[in-house]
């Protein structure tokens, strides 16, 4: 059923008084949010469809500027392929026009569990043709037919289906979140797809197993190729990359940030827990008080990589398909990164991470 003019005054207002009360600080990226409220409001509300009204709306929050800023309704399909089908996609030039490739596919998703590949060009989803700037979208809990053109220029179709996510509040599809492989002459490959959970237990496990399997490696490469973000369970892939107990960055509340703060002495969150039965130990610590931490590394010692760490955080602008032995012998390909060249030194490697996957702002 379609909203009316009163439900969608409603939410609207709704919408405009939680960026001006809780958004830690709308007006960070030169951004008048106030301004640009009133002026858009006329327009939006003339919505003729529940789907204009949605995308009028996200598009006012695009003007912010900020990350894990969205709006959509619980039972939308507009959800990012990176999310619904573990894939990210990239405009290219096919045969004179714009379509869209398959930038990233990580395994174990759906996007890889129907047989696409990086390199793939989308011809059509759902029997109909797919242009840029119009994104591919595949629902929640549906199959979507889909066809493409392989790099060797077989024209393959299939089926995609993108089952239910386990959380309405973060609709994501988690792919396999860790993959590892020890390459010839010392050299390590780790992709980390994600960072899945908001203290990363889970992951922080995984994480261990692949170093262990690592652990001869004297050079290392950090995969994070279309890493979609997530918790804090980053904070034990940076404690593998420096030897000490580092600083490597920080949260801010905005109720913190209005009141003025001093970094050092913020509350230090330096250690992912290995249990979860001490979450309840977490929730006590913290639960009562202002959330900003100060994020510290866990100390986890010297590693044979250290000072040897390449790092990839997006495909270059002439793209192509990139497989780890690949990668391994044209560093041109990733961004070196300078490992620590003293004892305790953070490394850029680590901060990379940290950029990868902030901490959302309250």
């Amino acid at each position: 059923m379609s909203l009316n003019a009163e439900a969608k005054e409603k939410i609207y207002s709704r919408v405009c008084d939680l960026v001006t009360r809780k958004h830690f600080d709308p007006g960070m990226n030169g951004a008048n949010w106030e301004e640009l409220s009133k002026t858009r409001r006329d327009e939006i509300l003339r919505s003729t469809t529940d789907e204009e009204f949605e995308k009028k709306i996200q598009d006012l929050l695009n003007e912010l500027k900020t990350s894990h800023t969205g709006f959509r309704h619980f039972k939308s399909p507009n959800i990012p392929g990176r999310h619904a089908i573990s894939a990210t996609f990239m405009r290219c030039n096919f045969d004179g026009d714009q379509r869209w490739m398959f930038q990233d596919v990580h395994e174990g998703g759906p996007a890889h569990v129907a047989g696409l590949r990086p390199g793939d060009i989308l011809l059509q989803v759902r029997n109909r043709e797919l242009k840029p700037p119009e994104p591919p979208i595949f629902p929640f809990d549906e199959e979507s037919q889909f066809a493409v053109q392989k790099p060797d220029g077989k024209r393959v179709g299939g089926t995609l289906r993108v089952p239910s996510p386990r959380s309405k509040k973060h609709p994501v599809i988690v792919p396999k979140a860790v993959l590892c492989s020890q390459m010839p002459e010392g050299i390590g490959w780790l992709k980390v797809t994600m960072f899945p959970g908001a203290v990363g237990i889970d992951l922080a496990k995984m994480l261990d197993t692949a170093f262990a399997h690592l652990k001869e490696s004297t050079r290392l490469i950090v995969d994070l190729r279309g890493n979609t973000g997530g918790g804090i369970g980053g904070l034990r892939l940076m404690s593998y990359l420096t030897p000490a107990k580092k600083e490597v960055g920080y949260s801010l509340t905005r109720a913190r940030k209005e009141k003025g703060h001093v970094r050092e002495k913020l509350p230090r969150f330096g250690r992912i827990p290995s249990h979860k039965a001490t979450l309840i130990w977490l929730a006590l610590r913290y639960g009562f008080i202002d959330k900003s931490i100060l994020v510290v590394t866990e100390g986890l010692g010297p590693q044979r990589f250290h000072g040897r760490v390449m790092s990839t955080h997006q495909a270059p602008a002439k793209w192509s398909p990139l497989s780890p032995k690949r990668m391994a012998s044209r560093p041109s390909s990733v961004q070196k990164l300078q490992g620590a060249s003293s004892a305790g030194a953070p490394s850029k490697q680590v901060l990379a991470i940290w950029s990868a996957c902030p901490l959302p702002h309250t």
